[in-house]
């Protein structure tokens, strides 16, 4: 996992990245985040996107949607989160996907990047175009 530091105070903003190359099943982006037990996210995988609320290390999706025709490109895409007030919206290649209502979810924080795979020792994501823009 990695973050941006300085961004902890920022709170209603758009974020978004192009993924060059990517190794790891999910790749998860963080807004919001305090530290690796509280932040909001969208987790990206081959096939959906759903969005995540991390509040005190209790981890819970919320509304999930279907990706089609992502198997190939999941190498290659620009991948986002928007964070407003208490709603949460997960993009994939500029399209939102999936937006939720998170009103437990931090009401501030910075931004960052999580790749998960359970079946691989060092998974990697390479990147770049990353964008963060107020809302």
């Amino acid at each position: 996992m990695v973050y941006l530091d300085g961004s902890y105070l920022w709170n209603d903003y758009m974020y978004t990245m192009h993924l060059k190359q990517n190794t790891a099943q999910k790749v998860l982006l963080s807004a919001r985040f305090h530290d690796s037990q509280n932040y909001v996210g969208c987790k990206f995988t081959q096939d959906s996107v759903s969005v995540v609320n991390v509040r005190d290390k209790l981890r819970t999706e919320f509304d999930s949607a279907g990706l089609q025709n992502t198997a190939s490109n999941f190498t290659d895409g620009n991948i986002g989160i928007a964070v407003k007030g208490t709603k949460v919206g997960c993009y994939w290649d500029n399209k939102l996907v999936v937006w939720s209502d998170i009103p437990d979810g931090p009401p501030y924080g910075g931004v960052g990047l999580r790749v998960e795979d359970p079946n691989v020792n060092v998974s990697s994501v390479s990147f770049d175009s990353v964008q963060v823009h107020p809302l």
